[in-house]
């Protein structure tokens, strides 16, 4: 078998809920069938998981499992940025200059290992020793914040959850089992009373196409394929998940029951 050290999944949209994921990063070894075989096979599971994407959503058994890293290149279209504006030429300077960069990172390590090898404050379950390593290697050398930005990351998660929850309610209420179209729903998030949904959604742009974009994209990223329990008029629970088709006049929606 060839092992790889890192696993890259790139361009993800949507939400990413997969329990095979969460147990195979977390688990030493996996045991599955071998395709085209009727074999079962052990490997060990010890390289890197990355994942890249714009606005990725993730279930809650997933983010446990996460270290989040975001990039913001603090303007709206990064990839029309002039070459001028960056200090190295990506990825040929990185290549070149990866002798230096593990020697840098040995240098690190060792200024830890002369201090004791103290243990890292912060602490990621499931991922306990490494976590301990890795934060007292950055302490040690003076470097603050590992881990700070996960807590942050779940309770943004959380309400964008509760929104786009909120969202699928009403085009349940208002909608039922029948297609509807991206004009339907952006009038009926705009005459709803619910500031909350308006403002996370983005219908305070200022101009009508903002607010259509703002809304499209909401339900492109945050709704999208995702399934979501809803209250029915009757009180009870039904799991639903939004639907596209492309038609010559647009994208029509609609909620299928799971």
């Amino acid at each position: 078998f060839q092992q790889r050290p890192m696993m890259f999944i790139d361009n993800v949209l949507g939400t990413i809920d997969s329990p095979t994921l969460a147990a195979a990063i977390t688990t030493g070894e996996w045991t599955d069938r071998l395709l085209g075989k009727s074999e079962m096979v052990t490997v060990p599971v010890d390289g890197v998981w990355v994942i890249g994407g714009n606005n990725v959503n993730f279930t809650h058994e997933l983010i446990r499992r996460l270290v989040p890293i975001r990039l913001d290149a603090g303007v709206p279209n990064p990839e029309d940025r002039p070459s001028e504006t960056f200090k190295h030429r990506m990825p040929r300077d990185y290549v070149n200059m990866r002798p230096d960069l593990v020697f840098a990172c040995h240098i690190l390590i060792q200024n830890w290992i002369d201090q004791g090898r103290p243990r890292g404050k912060a602490v990621l379950s499931s991922f306990e020793d490494w976590s301990e390593v890795m934060g007292g290697i950055l302490e040690a050398a003076g470097v603050e914040g590992f881990l700070q930005n996960l807590n942050a990351f779940k309770a943004n998660m959380d309400e964008e959850d509760d929104t786009a929850r909120l969202a699928v309610q009403m085009m349940y209420q208002e909608f039922g089992p029948r297609t509807f179209t991206l004009n339907e729903f952006v009038k009926l998030i705009t005459e709803t009373d619910s500031d909350e949904l308006k403002l996370d959604i983005g219908t305070k742009a200022k101009s009508q196409s903002g607010r259509r974009r703002a809304i499209q994209e909401f339900v492109k990223n945050k709704i999208l394929g995702r399934p979501f329990e809803v209250s029915s008029p009757y009180g009870q629970t039904k799991k639903l998940q939004l639907e596209a088709e492309r038609k010559p006049t647009g994208y029509e929606y609609k909620l299928r029951v799971l």
